[in-house]
């Protein structure tokens, strides 16, 4: 006589389950206590017992569908089946006091293991399918299941699944990418600086002001005059041979110049090599933009570096014209 398996209630206010697994395969043979399937409810995760010694003759009920609680999801059978069957919960229902009829219902495989069907790719946060002890791994892991969904891998998830997750690429590694900088460049005379330098080192009756200095001073000036004149602009000056950057905010000769403060990140790192036996140069990004000079015979080269996120293109073109403008022509700064 053959004996029907329902979905059991779980809980006082269940009415459904969900199939999570099924851990018998149509034909198996079964003894009373052995695990037939798994269920989810809004609280845990189940084994359900065959309930009866015999042979699975039917499977009525797919993984990953919601089953009413009472309704019939598999039968056993005292005797093997010639044609066990499996098929979805929302067929017509078999007969309580016989198993179903093989000739209606085509017979799979024997040997193929119960199909996974990714019938709930959830919604991010919505509901995965996965074994109890899948889910404990993963959380004792690190591992995130929804990688899984992502990825296309069918529900319900087992521990065999877990080698599959490791095996996908870092998350981070298809998002990031390296930090795209641009870079522009000028080239003018050295002899307008060179002559002013001597200039106001003749006419200047105080300390003379550095090359470094000045060259602040005019790209604190080229920056204002592009964006806001109103705003406080930080220029770091950095020397090959000279003391520690500092900070600059002025776009007069006569700097007061700041300590260093490293928490704050300045407008423009100035970088004169001029000093240097360097010809030309070319590095990545800083935190801020870098405006770097150095000598090559009887020319200065100019080189901003930037990110598209610290600079507009057009800002940064507006900077490097004005700057080149007043280095090779300082007396410019004066007007």
């Amino acid at each position: 006589m053959p004996h029907d398996v329902i979905m059991p209630a779980l809980g006082m206010a269940q009415d459904s389950g969900l199939i999570v697994s099924w851990l018998k395969n149509a034909g198996d043979a079964v003894s009373v206590d052995d695990p037939l399937f798994e269920v989810e409810t809004d609280k845990a995760t189940m084994e359900v017992a065959a309930g009866h010694d015999g042979f699975v003759a039917a499977l009525l009920a797919e993984a990953g569908q919601e089953v009413p609680v009472g309704e019939i999801v598999a039968v056993i059978s005292a005797e093997k089946p010639d044609a066990p069957v499996s098929r979805a919960a929302n067929s017509p229902p078999p007969a309580q006091t016989a198993p179903p009829e093989p000739a209606q219902i085509p017979a799979p495989k024997a040997s193929a293991p119960p199909a996974r069907h990714n019938t709930l790719a959830p919604q991010p946060g919505g509901r995965i399918l996965a074994s109890p002890k899948t889910r404990r791994l993963a959380i004792e892991q690190g591992l995130d299941l929804s990688r899984l969904v992502a990825a296309g891998h069918p529900q319900p998830f087992h521990v065999c699944d877990l080698d599959e997750l490791r095996k996908l690429p870092d998350a981070t590694t298809l998002t990031s990418a390296p930090t795209q900088y641009r870079r522009i460049t000028a080239t003018i005379p050295t002899s307008g600086f060179t002559d002013f330098l001597a200039f106001s080192r003749t006419e200047n009756n105080g300390p003379d002001p550095t090359p470094s200095h000045l060259m602040a001073a005019f790209a604190t000036s080229a920056l204002r005059e592009a964006n806001d004149p109103k705003q406080p602009i930080q220029i770091r000056i950095e020397t090959l041979f000279g003391p520690n950057p500092q900070l600059v905010d002025t776009d007069r000769f006569n700097a007061t110049i700041q300590p260093e403060n490293t928490q704050v990140v300045p407008h423009l790192i100035l970088r004169d090599l001029t000093s240097s036996t360097i010809t030309s140069l070319s590095l990545g990004p800083s935190k801020a933009p870098v405006l770097s000079v150095v000598a090559n015979g009887e020319a200065y080269e100019i080189t901003l570096v930037f990110t598209d996120a610290q600079l507009p293109d057009t800002l940064a073109i507006a900077l490097i014209t004005g700057f080149a403008d007043r280095l090779s022509d300082p007396l410019r700064q004066l007007l």
